[in-house]
């Protein structure tokens, strides 16, 4: 699968930092493809800012293509599927508070 930088930053946030005592190989792997060269990180100037947040030149910034199997799609399907529903909680979170605040 091709990959640009921020869906690789993306998915470094979402997917498990390790996998399960079967899978862990293959988490370590990925995240390892995921994570970026240094001259990725200097040629596309890469650079995390004090607040957290990662920018870089997106003109400079290139595609990579990762091998990715099936069991690892699994995991990418339930990574993004997990961050999904987190964002609905915390979104039906706020939306309470929002309804108390209002009463």
């Amino acid at each position: 699968m091709k990959f640009n930088v921020q869906e690789r930053l993306f998915l470094l946030k979402v997917l498990p930092v390790k996998g399960t005592i079967v899978t862990s190989k293959i988490v370590d792997n990925f995240r390892s493809n995921l994570s970026f060269s240094e001259y990725e990180l200097t040629n596309w100037e890469i650079v995390t800012e004090s607040n957290g947040s990662v920018t870089y030149d997106i003109d400079k910034a290139g595609i990579v293509d990762i091998d990715t199997g099936d069991i690892l799609k699994e995991m990418i399907i339930r990574g993004l599927i997990n961050f999904s529903m987190k964002v609905i909680q915390n979104q039906n979170l706020q939306s309470k508070n929002m309804n108390k605040e209002n009463i």
